[in-house]
């Protein structure tokens, strides 16, 4: 396995690079060796044709960010004009991607136009909202609604960026959105789309177990809490491809699928169990009633906390817990 240690390792390479923190081969080998023996080739293969997909370097971020400082659409043909009327948004009120994100967008319109766009400046009606990923879409819902509530005699224009969005999420949110604030013109802009319909869910970006994960013990104990409430959906393998589903498939087999599912579920149980909690889900955070959200995407940035818990949780020098394969930036 060691040669398939080296090709996930420079996939990795530039993570969290700036603070030396991207998975070395030695970091790689050390994750893998928590899980059962005999999966640990399968979980490399999968976790390098997932890496392939679905990790997103700086180089290609700022690639996307670029083409949109220029885009017809997004400026009507007339980017200088649009950068100087525009505000972005810098209104999230959890975590730091926004953050980051603004200001990494705000030198890239500096570099290609030399405009110093405006930031969170309530006098334009035009703006920009930006962030690296959308799970759920509460917290977008959130921010919008608490950044808009109480300016609802003037229309504005506000165009959504993400460097990557979930299809449910997005759809729902966004019909939510232009639903309850008629007087704003919504539009999306997106570097990929990542696919978890319902209707999708062997086409889905995402760890979505079927129901046999439930004939373990662990998986059966943490389910006992929803007992009182709907029951995760499970996914179906027979179920036909539907209409609107993404043509891409993530993993390289059912069966393969299947392992990580399985692996990455019960590593999730054991640092629940570890760390007597409650409030996390094996497969990452999630609003529903299930194992969680199950996230596979990442980017140079950080690992999100809908991914799999044994993907992030603990830390590569205080590992009494879980040794990560990602070193996650959390929330204070």
């Amino acid at each position: 396995m060691t040669e398939k240690i080296k090709q996930l390792a420079k996939l990795l390479k530039d993570y969290r690079a700036d603070e030396f923190l991207n998975s070395k081969e030695a970091n790689i080998s050390k994750w893998l060796s928590q899980f059962t023996p005999t999966n640990q080739e399968t979980i490399l293969d999968e976790m390098i044709n997932i890496a392939n997909k679905l990790y997103l370097t700086k180089d290609e971020v700022d690639s996307f960010l670029k083409g949109l400082v220029s885009n017809k659409k997004l400026t009507n043909d007339n980017p200088s004009t649009f950068w100087l009327n525009v505000s972005l948004l810098d209104i999230q009120q959890n975590g730091k991607s926004q953050s980051e994100m603004v200001e990494q967008f705000k030198n890239i319109i500096f570099d290609e136009l030399g405009i110093n766009v405006a930031i969170n400046d309530n006098t334009k009606t035009s703006f920009i909202y930006i962030d690296d990923f959308l799970f759920t879409g509460n917290k977008l819902y959130q921010d919008i609604k608490s950044c808009f509530k109480d300016v609802k005699d003037k229309k504005y224009r506000v165009d959504i960026i993400y460097v990557g969005y979930y299809k449910q999420g997005q759809y729902y949110y966004s019909q939510k959105l232009k639903k309850e604030l008629t007087n704003i013109d919504f539009h999306f802009w997106r570097m990929i789309e990542l696919e978890n319909n319902t209707n999708c869910q062997n086409q889905s970006y995402i760890l979505w177990p079927t129901e046999d994960i439930t004939a373990y013990p662990n998986v059966q104990k943490f389910l006992k809490r929803y007992e009182d409430k709907p029951q995760p959906i499970y996914r179906y393998i027979a179920q036909e491809k539907g209409y609107y589903c993404s043509d891409e498939v993530i993993f390289t087999s059912e069966a393969n699928r299947q392992i990580l599912e399985i692996e990455f579920t019960l590593a999730g149980l054991n640092i629940i169990n570890k760390i007597s909690s409650d409030y996390w889900k094996p497969l990452g955070f999630s609003p529903f009633n299930n194992l969680g959200f199950g996230s596979m995407v990442f980017s140079y940035r950080n690992c999100p906390n809908n991914a799999p818990l044994c993907l992030w949780w603990g830390d590569w020098d205080n590992n009494s817990v879980w040794y990560p394969l990602f070193q996650r930036k959390t929330y204070k």
